[in-house]
């Protein structure tokens, strides 16, 4: 990335954080670009604290209790109890991950749209590494609190748009918008309530959730321009009743992508802070075997030719010896160099 009025990698303390010519993965993509992605390892958590010290308070607009925290009411030990309160990150999003789909998948300049913004932090973190976002959010008073956030991301400001994204999306493409990356988290189908709202897909059944979630996903498909990347993180769902097994909206998410004319590209393991699921986890799996989730996927589509989506999102990374050096590995080994 270049120094210029868009980057604020210069300043505030992120200077630091840029890629560099390096054959050590992590120096030149951020994180090494594994199938496996630990958010609990130091350098991430190092790198979120640098993120939200830019005043990202992804938090504003939430109702209390609008996470996880609120499903313990069977624990009795209150300091247990606390603790894994104070511990659990389920609902804010990493700004490491926003940076990391950002360097691997687009470009600066590239546009981004978000069907599920929920809180600032796409859209800060967007708006940082001068990519021009647009996140449609259902709550008003969640897009009002995100737009307080907008100037944090500097010179190329986030867009916000208010509105029931099953409407919004087929109104963007009929206005001619143009995505250079589809970039989200959707509910998990009933898991969170984020509100009252009969048109939120968090208090739907899940066959009505489905149908919708899935026309949304047609709709920004439709926006996405060819050759480009879409990312998704997305987490299994235990169904409400019966025995608790998973819903699969994993694959049914994957299906919804592959129906609007995507193929699955790579799908990243997202390994989560372990949080409240400490305390959990002995309760649940002694009664019924149910491991603790500590993991989402990161699940990347592309639209058309890979390698001139890969082309399209090369313009972050600097020059490197690395190819060269595999290249010339690889000759020895067979003999030929």
């Amino acid at each position: 990335m270049t120094n210029n009025s868009t980057d604020r990698f210069a300043d505030e303390g992120l200077f630091d954080m840029t890629p560099k010519a390096s054959n050590l993965l992590r120096e030149r993509y951020t994180e090494p670009p594994f199938t496996v992605l630990d958010r609990k390892g130091k350098a991430w958590q190092k790198r979120d604290k640098k993120w939200k010290a830019l005043g990202i308070d992804s938090e504003l607009g939430r109702d209390d209790g609008l996470t996880f925290n609120m499903r313990m009411d069977f624990m009795h030990d209150a300091k247990h109890l606390a603790s894994a309160q104070a511990s659990s990150q389920t609902s804010i999003f990493s700004p490491t991950l926003c940076e990391l789909v950002y360097r691997w998948y687009s470009a600066p300049g590239h546009r981004v749209l978000d069907p599920f913004a929920g809180g600032s932090v796409r859209g800060v973190v967007a708006g940082a590494m001068a990519r021009h976002y647009t996140g449609v959010e259902l709550r008003a008073q969640q897009v009002e609190a995100n737009r307080q956030q907008a100037h944090i991301a500097g010179d190329v400001e986030p867009r916000w748009v208010a509105g029931d994204s099953a409407a919004v999306m087929p109104e963007l493409a009929a206005d001619g918008y143009e995505s250079d990356l589809v970039f989200s988290c959707p509910p998990y189908a009933f898991l969170e309530k984020y509100s009252d709202d009969p048109a939120d897909l968090s208090n739907m059944p899940y066959g009505d959730f489905l149908d919708i979630y899935r026309d949304i996903i047609r709709g920004a498909a439709a926006t996405l321009a060819d050759d480009r990347f879409a990312a998704w993180v997305v987490g299994e769902v235990r169904e409400k009743g019966g025995d608790g097994s998973c819903i699969g909206l994993v694959p049914d998410t994957i299906a919804a992508f592959r129906d609007a004319g995507l193929d699955l590209y790579n799908d990243h393991i997202l390994l989560t802070p372990i949080g409240t699921a400490a305390v959990r986890t002995p309760r649940q799996f002694d009664a019924s075997r149910k491991a603790g989730r500590i993991h989402e996927y990161l699940l990347v589509f592309v639209k058309g030719d890979a390698r001139k989506a890969t082309a399209a999102a090369a313009g972050d990374f600097p020059e490197s010896a690395l190819d060269e050096d595999l290249a010339d590995a690889e000759a020895a080994e067979r003999g030929t160099a």
